[in-house]
């Protein structure tokens, strides 16, 4: 390929916020690259055996699940491309896994079959939490009696989170590319708004 070819390419790749080619930035594209086939090649693997094994209605769940490493994979990988574009990424990855938790907690009743259910096998008892991977983070914290109540408010702390951490994330986005386009300083604001969300989290 003539240099002519490549500072096409390089100007292309780099059209929304312009960067030299440094080695260090060569190098982080080049493990970004190899970290990105490497989750896509673990991804199929894992899909494959989850057709073979599992039943249809935890089949979906499962594959939304395992498809938010290789969709963060290539988040990053972009975000190495278009240095600009970064938040917008972040809050592609951000919400990835707020929407993952929701199909979590639908895989998890698929297993209890459901909370009527598991709240009568229990009869009452508490669930010990401090087992593995707990157990190191959880030491003091006691065991949870599982009541109907305890579900609703657990379903809807859950449920929320696409809602309430998307919208938060719309409203980031909106300041932080008004901060680019207007050269408006808003830094020490985005900050602050940035702790305000890593405390929602």
């Amino acid at each position: 390929m003539s240099s002519a070819n490549i500072s096409l390419i390089k100007k292309y790749l780099f059209s929304l916020s312009p960067v030299d080619l440094t080695p260090f930035v060569t190098l982080c594209i080049f493990v970004s690259v190899l970290t990105f086939m490497l989750t896509i090649s673990i991804f199929l693997t894992t899909l494959a055996k989850f057709r073979q094994r599992l039943r249809k209605p935890l089949l979906i769940p499962s594959i939304a699940l395992v498809s938010l490493y290789p969709l963060s994979s290539l988040a990053a990988l972009v975000t190495l491309l278009f240095p600009k574009l970064w938040f917008t990424f972040h809050t592609v990855m951000h919400l990835s896994f707020t929407v993952g938790a929701v199909f979590f907690y639908q895989h998890c009743g698929h297993f209890i079959g459901s909370e009527t259910s598991f709240i009568k096998e229990t009869a009452g008892m508490a669930v010990p939490i401090k087992t593995p991977p707990c157990c190191c983070c959880c030491i003091c914290l006691p065991g949870v009696t599982p009541t109907r109540g305890r579900f609703v408010v657990l379903r809807c702390l859950v449920y929320q989170m696409p809602f309430v951490q998307g919208s938060i994330m719309l409203v980031l986005n909106g300041i932080f590319y008004n901060d680019m386009v207007s050269n408006m300083n808003v830094y020490r604001l985005n900050t602050y708004i940035h702790m305000y969300v890593v405390g929602l989290g």
